[in-house]
């Protein structure tokens, strides 16, 4: 692919990777890459964005898959290399400006699925205390690394258990982090969540919008419409490639990296909160630029670009600004 072509580049990223071959007719769908001993095959977006999962998707992946422990411990590194902090790609500063508003030197918070700390000095600077949770232990020692201050602890917890958490905090914090394809999982997830906030306490929770998916894919066609090939793709291709992403419409699966990922529509998330009685009190947006997700974006692409969910929900919220 030519330099300076729009090209699909963020929702299919892969883990690492050797280039091995990569068929180009137009856009490709399927690159080669070796891992180690073994032949992976990602679709095309993993390799023209580096074959990294995205750095906001890390703690995450570390979570869901914590099974592959030492896997996920080996990864740290190229998470710290790559990292996407959210706090500085959001575009419209939706997360800083919440944790900002709940913040306060007598109120605690909890990062859950910490990943390598990315949050952390900003949760530092803005709560009395904060207390680190991920399952790789590697993850969490980068998150040391990353934030020397005495107001951090650090846990070590297998979240998808759903096993109550040995604290209580005013302000809890879930950043991406919920994007395991196992329903059984994430609500085990969502009842840690749960059992660590105080009794009017509030949860700030991002996940990845599927809405999102489906806009990348009609922004890609009208850039093909109006730049003409190879730019963006055409209705086939755009039909083609989302069909190999798409692991399950239904229930918002789609695969990063060739690795299964939950992605909600927003109502499906609030409706979820609210069933674990988690009140929902309102839904904002994160946004990022375009080159999370199209590598060389035309000039004239502006407007709304790919996002996740942003929930604010919990307890009546007094003393703390629920909304």
């Amino acid at each position: 692919m030519c330099s300076g072509e729009a090209t699909v580049a963020g929702l299919g990223r892969g883990v690492g990777g050797e280039k091995l071959e990569h068929w180009v007719g137009g856009l490709a769908s399927v690159s080669t890459f070796m891992e180690g001993d073994h032949v992976r095959k990602w679709d095309c977006r993993g390799y023209f964005q580096g074959g990294q999962v995205p750095g906001r998707l890390a703690g995450g992946f570390a979570l869901c898959y914590g099974v592959d422990r030492d896997y996920w411990d080996s990864l740290a590194d190229r998470y710290e290399k790559d990292l996407l902090e959210i706090a500085r790609e959001d575009r419209s500063g939706v997360l800083t400006e919440e944790l900002e508003t709940l913040g306060g030197e007598g109120i605690s918070v909890a990062d859950l699925g910490c990943g390598p700390g990315s949050l952390l000095p900003f949760l530092v600077g803005n709560f009395g205390e904060v207390i680190a949770v991920d399952y790789a232990e590697q993850l969490l020692g980068q998150a040391r690394q990353r934030c020397r201050s005495r107001k951090v602890r650090f846990v070590c917890r297998d979240l998808s258990r759903g096993q109550p958490l040995p604290f209580k905090v005013e302000v809890v914090c879930c950043i991406n982090a919920l994007i395991d394809p196992d329903r059984d999982k994430r609500r085990g997830m969502l009842r840690s969540l749960r059992s660590a906030m105080s009794e009017k306490g509030l949860a700030v929770i991002v996940v990845p919008a599927l809405e999102s998916v489906f806009h990348v894919y009609h922004t890609l066609r009208m850039i093909r419409e109006r730049e003409g090939a190879p730019d963006g793709l055409d209705s086939n291709e755009a039909e083609l490639m989302m069909g190999e992403e798409v692991d399950s419409f239904t229930s918002g699966i789609i695969k990063v990296g060739g690795t299964a990922t939950k992605y909600w529509m927003q109502e499906e998330l609030t409706a979820t909160l609210t069933e674990l009685d988690l009140k929902v009190h309102r839904v904002r947006k994160v946004q990022y630029p375009w080159t999370e997700e199209i590598e060389n974006p035309p000039e004239w692409l502006d407007g709304m670009g790919p996002w996740d969910w942003l929930v604010i929900c919990g307890g009546d919220g007094d003393g703390l600004q629920a909304g």
